[in-house]
């Protein structure tokens, strides 16, 4: 009995451990509106993860964008012809 107690607790350890890091490695998502210093809408600034040049992406017409598949400490870069990197 006290054989089978301890595979019970195991397993649900085993569980819980799971679960907390799936919770972890859960991406994020970024979005928002890109404008200049007047206000207006700024169309097609490239969003790059920094470090990731292949998660990146465009702002739209209206100046938005949203990146997906973010760390908790990733870190944006913004270029737009013209302008300095951010």
């Amino acid at each position: 009995m006290n054989l089978k107690r301890k595979v019970k607790r195991a397993v649900v350890l085993l569980f819980m451990s799971t679960i907390c890091m799936y919770s972890f490695a859960q991406n994020h998502v970024v979005s928002g509106v890109i404008t200049d210093i007047g206000g207006e809408a700024m169309v097609g600034v490239n969003v790059v993860e920094k470090g990731v040049a292949s998660n990146g992406t465009i702002s739209n017409a209206d100046g938005k964008f949203s990146i997906s598949n973010l760390n908790s400490n990733s870190v944006l870069v913004f270029s737009f012809i013209g302008y300095t990197r951010q």
